[in-house]
């Protein structure tokens, strides 16, 4: 059965406001790219040599090259006769006799590409012109070539009724070199190719960066937004980077809070649109943020198919979650108990098996019914919606899900896919995290109040050198290159992921 409305195909009008900003964004980039092409313009404006051009007409009588004329016939005979007398005066036999006569310093291509014959309409004539830097040689080669011209047809078309009417004279003036029209050109050119490379980058750069973009889609507000870090909460506090993430943290910690109905012990998704976004190190900080306020939180990795969590810790299991519900084991003694204070952690094993089966079970109701009494809150780790509808299975046992947009990372595309499958759940969404933003978060944010945090104006303060120089590497050629290639092959996954779903 064809769908009326097919999810992935692109439905967006052309909105001038988006192309305007996005000239606006990228012009760091037009003018890196116009700058050059347009010196390279001025370069050639002021260095037009200065040229001469030599004129000549040639009578043949009896023949017509009227070009206005309605026969098809004569108007075809006419283009004819041009040529062919075109293609004698350019002929090698005859330039090469002129740059020997002459010992011109010139090669035939040159001399060819600086004569023009044309018929002059409504007359028996032909009118030659030729451009050289020396005035005295454009007249004299000229009227050299009117007379081979004039031997040879005689010779090769036995038509004797062919003279010079008006010989060649010395050019007076040199003809104009046009420079402000080249410089226009130059100018006109070089923006264009600019603006052209700058939407080539937004295309295949086409990741969200602007806070109300992806609000848009999402159809929620943000919690807050992270800078580009791969600290944990847990490094200490006196590294800037560190407090400002643990700063982020607390606001996002307490708008969750007036989010929270029942104030009591709740359970919270926490999933991306795909994967690398920053989920499960945002699962981890943000259960860490609550355990330090001395309330007990169990952390679920609910992601079998690759588990991130365990790499974050220097710890061994050989049971997690995947034990409890294939084989419905006891849950008491496979959670890790006190990896942090007041933090708890329900690990699990990659495993390549069909997750989605075993999640639409009631188990896993029990299971978090049975949790629920033991800690304040539980947070489950599940995987990014482009490779399964983990999260959006789940949301129906949980009280609302966190969504985490990577900075510069996630398309538009991949964000609605998101989207329509936790809305086929009819999941609640408490709001999304901006992870990743690199500079400045107000630019990403661009709404005024964020400026009143400090930890918002100087968000990137404190960062290690060896970050800087990474984000400058990323931003080099060798950085736009890989970064086209990913975003190549993530194209590629993302539409057999749209079309299996």
């Amino acid at each position: 059965m064809e769908k009326k409305d097919d999810f992935y195909e692109e439905k967006d009008d052309l909105d001038l406001v988006n192309l305007f900003f996005t000239i606006v964004r990228r012009w760091k980039t037009i003018t890196l790219i116009a700058i050059p092409i347009f010196i390279i313009g001025v370069f050639f404006a002021v260095t037009r040599p200065t040229l001469y051009q030599a004129e000549m007409k040639m009578m043949v009588s009896g023949k017509s090259f009227n070009l206005g004329t309605p026969e098809n016939t004569e108007l075809s005979a006419n283009h004819k006769l041009a040529t062919t007398y075109s293609e004698i005066a350019k002929s090698k036999s005859i330039l090469n006799s002129v740059i020997r006569k002459y010992d011109l310093e010139i090669s035939i291509k040159e001399l060819q590409d600086n004569i023009t014959i044309v018929p002059i309409s409504d007359t028996e004539l032909l009118h030659f012109t030729f451009k050289n830097r020396d005035a005295v040689l454009a007249a004299t080669v000229l009227n050299e070539i009117g007379n081979e011209v004039t031997t040879k047809i005689r010779e090769i078309m036995n038509f004797q009724n062919i003279k010079i009417i008006e010989s060649a004279e010395v050019p007076k003036e040199s003809l104009p070199k046009k420079r402000m029209l080249v410089l226009v050109i130059s100018l006109v050119f070089s923006i264009t190719i600019g603006t052209v490379v700058a939407f080539i980058i937004e295309f295949f750069f086409s990741n969200l960066r602007k806070v109300k973009d992806i609000e848009n889609i999402l159809g929620i507000s943000m919690l807050g937004a992270l800078p580009e870090s791969n600290l944990s909460l847990e490094d200490g506090s006196k590294n800037t980077v560190n407090y400002k993430m643990n700063e982020a943290f607390r606001v996002i910690r307490t708008k969750l809070y007036f989010k929270n109905d029942k104030k009591t012990a709740r359970t919270m998704i926490i999933t991306s649109s795909i994967p690398g976004e920053g989920k499960s190190t945002i699962a981890l900080n943000y259960a860490e943020s609550i355990a330090i306020t001395g309330k007990k939180v169990l952390l679920i990795d609910c992601n079998i198919r690759k588990s991130n969590l365990r790499e974050s810790f220097d710890i061994s299991f050989d049971k997690g979650l995947e034990t409890i519900l294939l084989e419905r084991g006891e849950v008491k003694n496979l959670i890790l108990k006190n990896i942090r204070k007041n933090l708890d952690i329900l690990p699990t094993k990659s495993m390549n098996f069909n997750v989605t089966d075993i999640n639409l079970g009631d188990y896993i109701k029990i299971l978090l019914n049975e949790l629920k009494h033991e800690y304040n809150t539980i947070i489950l780790d599940t995987s990014s919606l482009i490779i399964a509808s983990d999260a959006a299975i789940l949301s129906e046992h949980c009280d609302g899900i966190i969504y985490v947009v990577g900075y510069d990372q996630v398309s538009k595309r991949e964000l609605e896919f998101g989207k329509a499958i936790l809305d086929d759940a009819k999941a609640n969404m408490y709001g999304f995290i901006v992870n990743g933003v690199e500079g400045n978060l107000s630019s990403c944010i661009n709404y005024g109040y964020y400026n009143n945090y400090s930890f918002y104006k100087d968000s990137q303060t404190g960062v290690k050198e060896e970050l800087v120089k990474e984000q400058q590497y990323s931003k080099g050629i060798k950085g736009i290159i890989e970064k086209i290639k990913r975003e190549y092959k993530k194209q590629l996954y993302f539409g057999k992921m749209v079309k299996k779903w």
